[in-house]
């Protein structure tokens, strides 16, 4: 029982990382097309960007706060 636990969390680890390693992978293969949509140039672009990635890490952190406060008591 408890080996096939293990492997399904290896599982779905690995699931996560790539899911994550596709949306990067994408991100980054559609960047000329939306600057080019856009008309963006590179800096307003690495703005945009650096919100977003700024904004998502705060947001990940605020989620993740009450998981933290629960393993703490744990």
């Amino acid at each position: 029982m408890l080996k096939n636990l293990r492997w399904t969390i290896v599982f779905l680890l690995f699931l996560v990382y790539m899911i994550n390693y596709l949306d990067r992978v994408a991100l980054s293969i559609t960047v000329p097309m939306i600057e080019k949509d856009l008309t963006l140039n590179p800096e307003q672009f690495g703005i945009i960007f650096g919100s977003f990635f700024l904004a998502t890490r705060y947001l990940i952190l605020l989620a993740a706060w009450p998981l933290i406060n629960l393993a703490r008591r744990w």
